[in-house]
């Protein structure tokens, strides 16, 4: 790989071009193994992809593709705290499916595609530098292995609908245009403008990035060491053009938003500043683990040094362990916050890693004991494992505890669809709502920012306003979906909000009357209805007779019952949109703390 100027050894005269093994042909058993445990695979993403609890990041993302098709700006008009390229190229994709409660299955279908694109380049990454038939194995563990290292399962992040898919895709795909042959300036181009699609795609590029300069690095010492200081400086001269290509993308990007009105600023603070909190700072975690990693990648490159004789391929090999291993060693060590996604690229590098050990394994089974069948036995005990695992939702314990597997006879979808539902029916096109993070799609949000953990501790730090109330009275929104609010917030959410459906929309639960009449606040000038939990509502309205729905001003309001009505009834203001639409207060709980 490092040997620019120089020519690869033929296949014929060396053996180790490829690997130990250069067999171009992969075994029929091998096959019939490898796509029968490839289409139960299949089944299984389908099973999941309408059964597995939506994450709350895929309906973030949506809500943005949603802006595009709507013609908002984002960032500027959504707040958003990713780069924007996988928002822009799936907007199509949502223009066609349309606004429909269950959007986000056939949004998780489109990343099938993609999924099936990551394989086949890892497939090619592997090949690249061992024998087909290693390649073929490593895409196999990749897509039922359950969860291979850190805390990720490449089978469940790739399910579901969110950047990070686009950015694995990005970041196999750069390194096997890296490892495919010398490195020339037309290959570091192309290898630069793939990475400069990722960047545009996650600022967790980044990360990646690092671990190419580090690896790139090493490898270069490596180089250096045995002699190859030519091939070393060639490669460095031309690493102009990986920069020239990485830049493509992000500035056709830059411009787009530099041209209109305020978005550049927006795309600044919203990608950059906002993911800056004061007190993160970058520090080394895991000591043990760390050193465990440096042995292991030094390990690991003295074995292939080891028995690789050709040299180009021991680069590569080298090249891969050691981006791998960086990528972990800096995510696990040093990376603020980890979350499940962040890991996603690591399985894939890692099956490559694995599978020529576990084909090694099999093939020594095979000649140990004189039976070429006992060759598949590791690689189908592997992935039978992880099907099962992935089959039933085991729930396995301690370290496999941490990967989040869940029943795929259950459906875990069903809620998020019905209150999208409840969203679409209750409210026009052009109503405000609120809610979290952008999780009821389709309706512009009251508050701008999304309300997880940076923004908590940015407004607990006084660096954004807690305009909340301000902006829900300002857009008249009438209909709620929430996970966090600071007290303040959540005071006047519970006075002004009641419980209905999966929702909550503007009402109250009434107190007991006193002195015969009952006082209530109104913040949100809207038509109202006051209804109870059995039989008619009967009395007066502000003096006069309750007749149906009325509009009421901000202020305070007395609602007198008539004296027919029965005693021991629970009242509630409630919004008279939501009621002749046939919904109803949600008597037994009008609070409306609502989780994801």
């Amino acid at each position: 790989m490092i040997e620019a100027g120089a020519q690869p050894i033929p296949a014929a005269t060396s053996p180790a071009h490829a690997g130990s093994d250069t067999c171009s042909r992969i075994p029929l058993a091998d096959q019939i193994a490898a796509w029968v445990i490839l289409s139960l695979a299949l089944a299984l993403r389908c099973v999941y992809t309408y059964r597995y609890r939506f994450n709350s990041d895929e309906s973030q993302h949506l809500h943005v593709v949603w802006g595009w098709t709507k013609g908002l700006v984002q960032y500027r008009d959504l707040f958003d705290n990713h780069t924007p390229l996988f928002d822009i190229l799936l907007a199509p994709v949502l223009a066609f499916v349309g606004e429909r409660a269950d959007a986000l299955f056939p949004m998780r279908f489109a990343m099938l595609p993609l999924t099936i694109a990551t394989l086949v380049l890892l497939y090619k990454l592997c090949a690249s530098m061992f024998s087909k038939r290693t390649a073929l194995w490593a895409v196999v563990f990749a897509s039922v292995w359950p969860s291979l290292m850190l805390h990720t399962s490449f089978f469940l992040k790739m399910i579901e609908f969110r950047t990070d898919v686009l950015w694995t895709l990005f970041w196999i795909a750069g390194l096997a245009i890296l490892v495919d042959g010398p490195l020339t300036a037309r290959r570091l181009f192309f290898a630069g403008l793939t990475f400069g699609a990722a960047m545009s795609t996650s600022m967790k590029t980044t990360l990646m990035l690092v671990s190419l300069a580090l690896g790139a690095g090493v490898l270069a010492c490596i180089q250096a060491r045995i002699g190859n200081r030519r091939a070393v400086i060639k490669v460095a001269r031309s690493s102009w053009a990986f920069l020239a290509g990485f830049c493509i993308v992000p500035a056709i990007l830059l411009a787009y938003f530099a041209a209109r009105h305020d978005a550049l600023r927006a795309l600044k603070y919203c990608v950059i500043d906002h993911n800056k909190l004061p007190g993160m700072h970058l520090h080394l975690r895991g000591r043990r683990e760390a050193i465990a990693a440096l042995c292991s990648m030094a390990a690991a490159i003295w074995c292939i040094w080891k028995v690789t004789r050709d040299r180009m391929t021991a680069n590569r090999r080298t090249f891969l362990v050691l981006s791998a291993g960086i990528f972990y060693l800096a995510l696990e060590g040093f990376w603020p916050m980890i979350t499940f996604q962040d890991c996603m690229p690591f399985d894939p590098l890692f099956a490559a890693c694995a599978a020529p050990v576990a084909v090694a394994c099999g093939d020594w089974l095979g000649r140990r004991f004189g039976s070429p069948p006992l060759r598949l036995a590791p690689l189908v005990a592997v992935c039978a494992f992880g099907l099962l695992r992935i089959g039933l939702g085991l729930p396995g314990a301690g370290w496999w505890s941490r990967l989040a597997l869940e029943n795929p006879f259950e459906n875990h979808t069903s809620g998020e669809v019905h209150r999208v539902a409840d969203v679409l029916k209750l409210t026009h096109p052009d109503d405000w709502i609120m809610d979290a993070k952008g999780e009821t799609i389709f309706r512009r949000r009251a508050f701008y920012y999304v309300l997880e953990i940076l923004t908590e501790k940015r407004i607990d730090l006084g660096l954004i306003e807690d305009n909340v109330i301000e902006r829900l009275i300002e857009t008249r929104t009438a209909v709620l979906h929430q996970s966090w609010l600071t007290p303040r917030d959540q005071d006047f959410v519970d006075a002004h909000y009641i419980s209905t459906g999966y929702v909550s929309v503007l009402g109250a639960a009434l107190p007991t009357p006193e002195n015969g009449s009952i006082a209530f606040d109104v913040a949100i000038p809207e038509r109202y209805t006051i209804v109870a939990d059995t039989g008619r509502v009967r009395g007066d309205l502000d003096g006069l007779p309750l007749d149906g729905p009325r509009a009421l001003d901000p202020g305070r309001h007395l609602f007198t019952p008539s004296a027919s009505q029965p005693a021991g009834q629970r009242l509630a203001l409630f919004w008279a949109r939501a009621h002749e639409l046939g919904y109803r207060p949600n008597f037994a709980d009008p609070t409306p703390h609502i989780s994801h």
